[in-house]
């Protein structure tokens, strides 16, 4: 095994890491990294039904898709994120949560954290959750790629404004997260220990336990990562574009006038929009269709249509 710390805080720089170690590597990894805030949601779901995208805008919160299923998770710098990469065979499960985590709770109890198992492969600490886990099988190279957070000192009231996406309804058949009560283990630690000596404490734990070597990315690490960044991780059509079709359900005051929205999407791509105030249909929506879910572009073009910045803004953020 190697373990590796991300020199980066930027959370599509460390998922296209996650890959890119995953399909050019064979060594066992422990993979380890701190993001500044943003949203991350799995392979297979709607980004902006996971998501306050409105919330995310307005805070500068990139939102983010991961190789793996699962549900949507918010990080910041007081959350620690671990990615474990491990070679199996035709004997061995490629899929095993238990076998992934059971180091992680050996270290928890170490440092005296009443961690535990849920029956859906999350930490908990008291009956909260305090750790989301997902997994993602790489079968050409016989690889399995688990990953997971540990909510250390996170912002859990930005965390629950972040993945809350309240007055609308979304028709789809993504994958929905599933909400849970959360916590962070810093109050369960008597030394008083910061993130980053954890995150120290943590990869020397495994470097011990596993015998592993300490790895440092190379400069064609980098350039490769960077590379499917940019084509990739950091990408509209990634991140948004990817989700399953859906449709939109909104009815509603804006200012005190009623407004009705109903749209279908297909790749981020609004396919048929239907806009009405008070019960009159309004040649917005059939403008915006074809146009893309990009949110400046989107509310430009509302405003332009509307007039109104300050209903402009509620519309474009319904329509998202």
């Amino acid at each position: 095994m190697i373990g590796l710390v991300s020199p980066s805080n930027n959370v599509f720089f460390n998922l296209a890491a996650e890959e890119y170690f995953l399909k050019n590597f064979k060594e066992d990894i422990a993979f380890f990294y701190i993001n500044t805030p943003c949203v991350v949601v799995g392979k297979h779901q709607n980004a902006l039904a996971e998501s306050n995208y409105a919330f995310l805008q307005e805070n500068n919160i990139p939102l983010a898709r991961r190789l793996s299923g699962g549900g949507t998770v918010f990080h910041d710098d007081g959350n620690l994120n671990f990615s474990f990469i491990r070679n199996f065979t035709e004997s061995a499960k490629s899929v095993n949560f238990r076998s992934f985590l059971d180091p992680v709770m050996e270290f928890l109890h170490t440092l005296n954290v009443p961690a535990e198992y849920s029956d859906r492969n999350d930490l908990l600490v008291e009956g909260k959750k305090f750790s989301g886990n997902a997994e993602h099988v790489y079968q050409q190279g016989k690889r399995t790629l688990h990953h997971g957070t540990i909510l250390f000192n996170s912002q859990l009231d930005k965390l629950g404004i972040a993945i809350t996406n309240k007055g609308k309804t979304y028709t789809h058949k993504a994958v929905a997260s599933v909400r849970s009560k959360v916590a962070n283990i810093l109050p369960y630690l008597k030394n008083g220990i910061e993130i980053y000596p954890f995150a120290e404490r943590l990869n020397t734990f495994f470097v011990e336990k596993e015998n592993a070597s300490l790895y440092k990315f190379t400069k064609k690490d980098l350039v490769q990562i960077e590379k499917l960044k940019e084509e990739k991780y950091g990408t509209w059509e990634w991140n948004i574009g990817y989700s399953p079709k859906y449709e939109l359900h909104f009815s509603g005051d804006i200012e005190g006038v009623n407004y009705k929205v109903n749209h279908r999407v297909l790749k981020g791509v609004i396919q048929e929009c239907v806009i009405s105030q008070e019960g009159e249909k309004l040649g917005l929506g059939q403008f915006l269709e074809g146009k893309r879910l990009e949110w400046d572009s989107i509310l430009n073009l509302v405003t332009k249509e509307i007039g109104d910045s300050k209903i402009a803004i509620k519309l474009t953020e319904i329509l998202f």
